[in-house]
């Protein structure tokens, strides 16, 4: 039995179109609201659409966005620093914490068993 490539390909694409949407790639639109992007245009005419943040340069005479894995790095970096801030604040609320009990157990009166 032959099959011809191109009513496989029709069938194919008559299936797909009337399938339900669970059977269907997932949309990725919907996702892009996570993140706040910027569709950014060069003066010489090149659109990127980057993070916000991302910046754009100039290197060995081709101007692109940053390479991903600096980017990443940087974003690493930044969540480092604001990790250690909270650890510093935690440690002090644990501190005056300690301190609190131990000033309490100081000021209780010794119960005798009489």
């Amino acid at each position: 039995m032959k099959i011809c490539f191109g009513k496989l390909l029709f069938l194919s694409a008559l299936i797909f179109t009337f399938a339900p949407p669970a059977l269907r790639a997932a949309d990725t639109s919907k996702d892009d609201t996570n993140f706040r992007y910027q569709t950014v245009t060069t003066k010489d005419g090149l659109t990127f659409r980057v993070p916000e943040d991302m910046p754009i340069e100039k290197r060995g005479g081709i101007q692109a966005p940053i390479p991903f894995d600096e980017y990443m790095y940087g974003k690493f970096k930044q969540m480092d620093v604001r990790l250690q801030r909270m650890e510093a604040q935690l440690n002090k609320i644990q501190e005056l914490i300690e301190e609190d009990a131990a000033s309490r157990a100081r000021s209780k009166p010794l119960v005798s068993a009489s």
